[in-house]
């Protein structure tokens, strides 16, 4: 999927702006971005859950990882 029909649900924390320096709009992390971020944080937090092999520690397998599980949290709060 490219970056420009990827569902990213959105601000996570909206707050809009209007002054000259940051324009008019809302700024900040995407919704995608923020459920990344927590499941990247849960999945270093305890090695265990991933078995005895630190292959998926590189980074970008973790990161794969953590936008994958953020997509499906997408899929699935959509389907509600």
């Amino acid at each position: 999927m490219n970056e420009q029909t990827q569902n990213d649900g959105g601000h996570a924390f909206p707050t809009i702006y209007t002054t000259e320096e940051v324009g008019n709009g809302y700024k900040g992390m995407s919704l995608r971005d923020y459920f990344a971020a927590h499941a990247m944080a849960a999945m270093l937090s305890n090695p265990a859950n991933y078995g005895s092999s630190h292959e998926w520690r590189d980074d970008a397998t973790v990161s794969e990882q953590a936008y994958e599980i953020a997509d499906d949290m997408l899929k699935a709060r959509a389907a509600k």
